[in-house]
């Protein structure tokens, strides 16, 4: 019973210190923060390359060109989620819980 009880101390104190090292600013890939799994479980796509496919974003640039709209309406019509903020912070704290090894 011991060892299973210092085996989640140990786990817990390993996740506090990934999650204080995620604090600030950082620039994560669409890929570490829309993973496969993340984009099968929320959306219609595979993955966060074939979501952006038939809008036409293949990369910031042409991302940052989408209307804004457009992105909103494909969001609403495609995931579980009723914007693209909405979809970013889910996909936020999974990422967080899956880098501290909670999830």
């Amino acid at each position: 019973m011991s060892d299973d009880f210092d085996n989640l101390i140990n786990k817990l104190e390993h996740a506090q210190h990934k999650m204080e090292s995620m604090n600030g600013t950082h620039d994560y890939k669409w890929s570490e923060l829309f993973p496969d799994s993340f984009m099968k479980d929320h959306t219609k796509s595979a993955s966060i390359n074939e979501f952006f496919s038939d809008i036409g974003v293949t990369d910031k640039k042409s991302f940052d060109a989408l209307p804004q709209q457009k992105l909103e309406k494909k969001i609403q019509t495609e995931t579980d989620f009723e914007s693209w903020r909405a979809m970013n912070e889910r996909a936020a704290a999974e990422m967080a819980l899956r880098q501290s090894g909670l999830l």
